[in-house]
């Protein structure tokens, strides 16, 4: 095989390595998956900001997921808003990527939809609409506390426990 250095930079274009791949081709995007974006690339309006926010306050979810195998402990932190107005989502994934899921329960409801963001999106995406959020902005604090908090597995549970409180 050859030895060859591919690299992927930031869609964006400010030229962040997101990925190198020695000696294998890089894998291809998939139809519906967008381009990697750098987090800190991520540059919002503040009146979409806004929107999104409420949107969140009102329609969504702020948590962070233990999914615990055998000793091996891990957490991501996932946003997720909930909607039967898909084009509403459309647009959240579009400006903050992430993916979107369908449920209908009942034959009578209506489709309903989520917008789901996970690890470093979700907190990009916090980052983001952080100061127009209200109802939620403790758990919004406590997962971009998580997010710079040091690595020890307890100091982490103390963490997952009081988002789960607040």
């Amino acid at each position: 095989m050859a030895n060859f250095l591919q690299e992927r930079s930031c869609a964006c274009g400010c030229n962040t390595i997101l990925h190198r791949n020695r000696g294998h081709r890089l894998p291809r995007y998939v139809k519906g998956h967008e381009p990697r974006i750098h987090e800190q690339c991520v540059v919002v309006n503040p009146v979409v900001a806004a929107y999104a926010a409420g949107l969140l306050d009102g329609e969504g979810s702020v948590c962070l997921v233990k999914h615990s195998r055998s000793e091996h402990v891990q957490f991501w932190a996932t946003v997720q808003i909930y909607n039967t107005y898909r084009p509403v989502l459309d647009e959240m994934r579009s400006l903050f990527g992430g993916c979107i899921g369908s449920n209908q329960r009942r034959k009578e409801w209506k489709v309903c939809y989520v917008w789901i963001l996970r690890g470093g999106r979700a907190l990009s995406f916090l980052r983001a609409v952080y100061p127009f959020m209200r109802i939620k902005r403790r758990r919004a604090e406590l997962l971009l506390t998580y997010a710079t908090a040091p690595k020890r597995l307890e100091d982490r549970e103390t963490l997952y426990e009081a988002i789960k409180a607040a």
